[in-house]
């Protein structure tokens, strides 16, 4: 019978060992999801819906210090300056517009950067071009103007991989405890 009971320990404590691990670092990843590279769009505004993996996003007016793993995006909107100086300061998730652009090419460059605007090593940029058609209105600016459709704050949808594998490895090493006990049950009865 003890023998039998450490079995069914070690059955419950190997998905632990195996799953426990030391999370990896990872690197940051900046995707911009829509709209699709080369597309052709309607009007003079564009919408960006773009996801964050594994960084960060804060305000830079808040955050003044450099942290690993946090930081803002350098949006440029037409542009083939791409110095800091220059770019949209972006610290909140998408989706965000780019209104009153010229019809015609267009291009968005993003970048990740660190608190203080300095690009990562290596760098992470995306970037989409589209071509507009047509203008539904005769309001023109000289700078497109960018805004944030929603205030959400990355750190509540920050989704780990981590979390998912502690997950696993907690319902894996329940199911085998409930199977050793449903085996001691019916080893018990015979």
């Amino acid at each position: 019978m003890k023998k039998v009971l450490v079995v069914v320990l070690l059955l419950f404590l190997i998905p632990f060992s195996v799953f426990a691990q030391t999370p990896q670092e990872k690197e940051p990843a900046l995707t911009i999801l829509s709209p699709k590279d080369d597309v052709n769009l309607f009007g003079d505004s564009v919408e960006i819906v773009f996801v964050v993996n594994d960084f960060s996003l804060v305000d830079p007016q808040k955050q003044l210090i450099d942290k690993q793993g946090q930081g803002h995006i350098a949006m440029w909107v037409n542009s083939t300056d791409y110095e800091y100086g220059t770019a949209q300061v972006i610290s909140k998730l998408s989706p965000l517009t780019v209104e009153n652009l010229e019809p015609g090419d267009n291009n968005i460059r993003m970048e990740l950067v660190t608190n203080k605007g300095k690009p990562l090593k290596p760098p992470v940029v995306a970037i989409i071009k589209f071509n507009l058609i047509g203008r539904p209105s005769a309001v023109v600016t000289d700078k497109p103007v960018i805004s944030n459709i929603e205030n959400r704050d990355s750190e509540n949808f920050k989704v780990r991989a981590d979390s998912l594998a502690l997950f696993t490895s907690i319902a894996v090493g329940a199911i085998l405890f409930l199977g050793g006990v449903v085996f001691l049950l019916f080893y018990k009865n015979k």
